[in-house]
């Protein structure tokens, strides 16, 4: 098995001042119990001797942290000047295509608004959708620019789900058999908000937070039992807003009946950056130097390109159906900026996996 090895910064106390302090420590809490002092009392006493022993080293300490911090400061936008040297390009252009797409989606809502003067569930969902798309994207960007990856990969993960639901809204809801899918999406947030409020009342007194009043959990509650009884008993279970377009939903069906199971792996390899599995743990330390294992606990240069590729993907799917569903005549225009927005995508993709493949080159 290699050797697995991970840099620790340099200690406050030296192993000699450290001993000396924890045998003074001992010994105040060895002697209040031999004077006949409570053993709560004699803790206290150690607890008290350990602040007066920090404090006498504040100095010291205060010092030692300037250091530390301003060696912190060095490494860190040493990092960044070697990220931004290699993936500067890429990441630029990422940003690019994610305001565009804001834009885009800016354009098209107002568009909507001035042509019909209001806009139904069908595109408010769309719209929804498409600006929480634009922010998750936002934010792989800023977790790509500062060398994390995983973040940004569990970040895409989120992107994908928005797309999945953007699609299936964008094809179906205009459908007679399913055209209170984009109403069902919408007030399916009472029913998350209140199996939200249930688990907010159990653990708000442990958690030393103030409990919902009665009146507003009954108001939670009445709003959750009125939309049950209005769309069913599967409506308060897991995607039960998409219970009458597939039975027993769950994301993975919803996946398939987007016709998007061919992005799972982007998926299931962002669930791994979120959880706390075993394999988590590998996908976070980078490849073998010699016969060690490096353990990283801070930022990467290497792996951006693959959660950069799968966020644009989703961004651009989840513009797509903003643009082009929810506009009863889309228009050369729309088509126009949507191809645009496609070429900008591909470009990104390209410069980062270019940049991928140099690094690989200097290794």
């Amino acid at each position: 098995m290699a050797k697995r090895v991970m840099a620790v910064p340099p200690g406050l106390f030296s192993d000699t001042e450290l001993d000396t302090a924890v045998a003074q420590i001992a010994g105040a809490f060895e002697k209040a119990l031999k004077a006949g002092q409570p053993a709560d009392a004699a803790l206290r006493q150690s607890a008290e001797t350990f602040a007066d022993l920090v404090m006498e080293r504040s100095g010291v300490i205060a010092d030692a942290m300037q250091q530390q911090s301003q060696a912190a400061e060095q490494r860190r936008r040493s990092g960044e000047a070697q990220l931004a040297a290699q993936w500067g390009d890429a990441l630029g252009l990422y940003y690019t295509a994610t305001l565009a797409a804001a834009e885009l989606g800016a354009l098209a809502t107002a568009h909507q608004r001035r042509a019909a003067g209001h806009q139904d569930s069908y595109q408010v969902a769309l719209a929804w959708l498409h600006a929480r798309a634009c922010q998750t994207s936002f934010e792989v960007h800023a977790l790509l620019s500062a060398g994390y990856p995983g973040g940004a990969y569990a970040r895409t993960r989120t992107l994908h789900e928005l797309a999945v639901t953007a699609a299936l809204i964008a094809e179906y809801g205009r459908q007679p058999q399913h055209a209170d899918l984009a109403e069902r999406y919408l007030c399916y947030m009472d029913i998350e908000q209140y199996q939200q409020a249930v688990h907010y009342q159990r653990s708000s007194r442990d958690l030393g937070l103030k409990p919902l009043s009665t009146a507003a959990h009954q108001r939670l509650r009445k709003t959750h039992d009125e939309l049950i009884a209005r769309y069913g008993t599967a409506y308060g279970k897991p995607y039960g807003w998409a219970a009458g377009l597939i039975s027993s939903p769950s994301f993975a069906k919803l996946e398939a009946k987007a016709d998007m199971r061919c992005l799972r792996y982007f998926y299931t390899t962002g669930s791994h950056h979120i959880h706390a599995s075993a394999h988590g743990l590998r996908l976070t330390s980078p490849p073998r130097d010699g016969n060690a294992l490096t353990m990283l606990a801070g930022p990467s240069s290497t792996g951006l390109a693959q959660p950069a590729q799968g966020a644009l993907n989703a961004l651009v799917d989840v513009t797509a159906g903003l643009l082009v569903h929810s506009q009863p005549q889309p228009g050369f225009t729309g088509l126009i900026n949507l191809a645009g927005l496609h070429e900008l995508r591909n470009r990104a993709i390209d410069r980062f996996n270019q940049a991928e493949t140099q690094r690989q080159e200097r290794l």
